[in-house]
């Protein structure tokens, strides 16, 4: 949604059980005493995300439904394709595929589970329950680095390989990997 529309109806196409349905939508959006959108929120003027919201929630009969979804049914409900779930760990050649499939322009998406008994998730800047979109796959000096972007842009990588570690970061590092500081 570019332009607030005047007379307020939107309508959306997505796809339930791989079939296309339209929904048509108003825009007026739950909030609270305050003001302030109860569920997804917008980005400066921007209304497209409670926008979509609504109209996903319309589809599936209401707002509470949509709680902690799977990422691989948005992606079938949003564009209406197949998708495929691959458990880090249990496949080897995971990072190899990742980046062919990146370069043939395919989304990818990461979701950190709520629980791991290998890392605590909020040491190392992720958020438990969360999905992160793949924005790169890159091989140099003997590492493979995946690139993740939070949509929400809440926190930020505090690993290894993190934008103050000046250890890792050489000048030839940050030439080899297209380094830019988030």
């Amino acid at each position: 949604v570019k332009e607030v529309n005047n007379p307020g109806i939107y309508e959306f196409r997505l796809y339930k059980d791989a079939m296309p349905k339209n929904i048509i939508i108003d825009d007026s959006i739950p909030c609270d005493q305050n003001g302030n959108p109860v569920f997804a929120s917008n980005n400066g003027s921007e209304m497209w995300v409670m926008m979509l919201e609504k109209a996903y929630a319309k589809m599936y009969g209401s707002y509470s439904k949509l709680y902690s979804g799977d990422p691989q049914q948005a992606f079938r409900d949003f564009l209406g394709m197949p998708t495929r779930g691959v458990t880090v760990g249990s496949d080897q050649n995971l990072f190899l595929k990742a980046s062919k499939w990146l370069k043939k322009g395919w989304c990818i998406v990461a979701e950190s589970r709520a629980s791991s008994d290998e890392v605590n998730l909020d040491s190392v800047g992720l958020i438990p329950s969360h999905v992160y979109s793949f924005v790169d796959a890159h091989e140099a000096l003997q590492h493979s680095l995946v690139k993740l972007r939070d949509p929400i842009g809440k926190d930020t990588w505090k690993g290894s390989w993190n934008d103050d570690d000046d250890a890792r970061w050489t000048d030839e590092a940050k030439k080899q990997f297209n380094f830019e500081k988030a």
